[in-house]
């Protein structure tokens, strides 16, 4: 974190930023919180992809050790107004939003969509699963897989990777939150911060566990 926080606009290489280069950006909420510097970096690269017609995928991903809830909310606002597509814990959804405990996690999601209605939303719930709500309202409920767990460390990246992997496809929004929570299984079996997946893992995954229900 202490190189990515003396990250400039500078150093982001403009040229990859091209119509067709790539589909979609994808960024989160840590790096905005390093470093006035850092967040200058991200806007600039959320622009450039912006003007070359890429999607944009956001996870809020807060850290309390970062910034207070108050400077966070106010911190991922201009990335979740262009976001396509936007992940939160629901935990970050009560902490940074206000949304008593006793308001059930659809209806958080509800809440969120209010404030941005452009995005499809995605939430985590631990070991509870996901959920994913598109720009309808309708919402799916996915949950988790069981694993052997050997590190949790990093299982919210393969999350967020599992379901883009299948977003990026076309795929249905409860086929990608599949993807995600078979993708998160698979990492918390694995040690360390990285895993490299397959399709073919992730499939088995999905074809020996639990289906999703439709919300």
């Amino acid at each position: 974190n202490s190189a990515a926080s003396k990250m400039r606009p500078s150093d982001v290489p403009e040229t990859l930023f091209t119509e067709g280069n790539a589909r979609l950006l994808h960024l989160t909420g840590i790096t905005p919180a390093l470093s006035y510097a850092a967040n200058g970096t991200a806007l600039h690269a959320l622009k450039l992809a912006e003007d070359a017609n890429w999607r944009i995928s956001f996870d809020v991903n807060y850290r309390s050790r970062l910034w207070p809830a108050t400077d966070a909310q106010n911190g991922v606002e201009p990335f979740l107004r262009s976001a396509d597509l936007a992940f939160i814990p629901l935990r970050d959804a009560r902490l940074l939003y206000g949304i008593a405990d006793s308001i059930p996690a659809e209806r958080a999601l509800d809440t969120l969509a209010a404030y941005y209605p452009q995005a499809v939303w995605v939430m985590t719930l631990g070991a509870e699963g996901a959920l994913a709500r598109d720009r309808d309202g309708t919402i799916w409920r996915q949950g988790a897989y069981s694993a052997h767990t050997i590190s949790r460390i990093g299982s919210g990246d393969a999350f967020n990777a599992g379901f883009l992997a299948a977003y990026l496809t076309n795929a249905s929004l409860p086929e990608a939150l599949r993807w995600a929570c078979a993708s998160a299984a698979l990492k918390r079996s694995v040690p360390g911060d990285l895993a490299v997946l397959t399709q073919e893992d992730v499939k088995r995954v999905i074809a020996e566990g639990q289906s999703d229900v439709l919300r």
